[in-house]
């Protein structure tokens, strides 16, 4: 199943400039997801380039990679745990082991960010996941532990 922009918006909880996932282009239910993450030199973190901005000044930051394959596994999430289509349930993001990093994007890329659930029960899931562009490896994550929790336990100056 292929999810687009508009419904993307209104599954996930965060907005410019921290929504990194512009489309889904499929969603097996309960098994993997593939979404997609277009790069570009209006993304906020470009806002701040020096006036002569070196090639590397353009990497796309790995923190922000690791970001965008947690949001794919948060709509692969969502469809296995209904309670999160509704604001009184979170997930939450204990742990990413064993990370790879082996390359870097940049504006222009299209990143294909595949998660893959690996085990679940009622409240906990085990994800893997990867970043990848134009068929090469960029990242790598062997484990994403996360926990389904009651947005009550939360106060809203927490969040």
């Amino acid at each position: 199943m292929q999810i687009e922009a508009e419904k993307i918006h209104l599954w996930m909880p965060q907005r410019y400039p921290m929504l990194l996932v512009d489309r889904v282009a499929n969603l097996e239910t309960g098994v993997k997801v593939h979404a997609q993450k277009a790069i570009s030199l209006n993304d906020y973190f470009y806002h701040d380039l020096p006036a002569t901005p070196k090639p590397e000044d353009f990497a796309y930051p790995h923190g922000l990679l690791i970001e965008a394959l947690a949001q794919a596994a948060g709509i692969l999430l969502r469809d296995r745990w209904p309670q999160l289509r509704s604001d009184k349930h979170m997930v939450m993001f204990g742990s990413f082991s064993e990370v790879s990093v082996y390359d870097c994007a940049y504006p222009g890329d299209l990143l294909d960010l595949e998660a893959n659930l690996e085990v679940a029960s009622e409240d906990a899931a085990v994800i893997s996941g990867s970043v990848v562009c134009n068929g090469k490896a960029l990242m790598s994550v062997k484990r994403i532990s996360a926990a389904l929790r009651p947005s009550s336990l939360f106060s809203k100056e927490l969040m």
